[in-house]
């Protein structure tokens, strides 16, 4: 089995709530929008998208090395 790079998940998916050092919490409520309590909700959003990641078919294509041909 081949070692292949980690497939890129959404960070607001994986890391929802966080604690700050200065104390308060963010939520992460997509990719471009947070909420920070400390102590009072601040909405924080960017305009922008993220570019997509091109690299989900980068291995579709390889040669198949498991060793069993006679499996498609």
């Amino acid at each position: 089995m081949a070692d292949y790079p980690q497939f890129d998940w959404d960070y607001a998916r994986t890391h929802r709530v966080e604690s700050i050092p200065e104390g308060g919490v963010v939520i992460h409520l997509n990719d471009n929008c947070m909420l920070v309590l400390n102590p009072f909700p601040f909405p924080f959003c960017w305009p922008f998208k993220r570019a997509a990641n091109g690299e989900l078919f980068k291995h579709m294509r390889d040669p198949d090395n498991s060793g069993d041909a006679r499996l498609p």
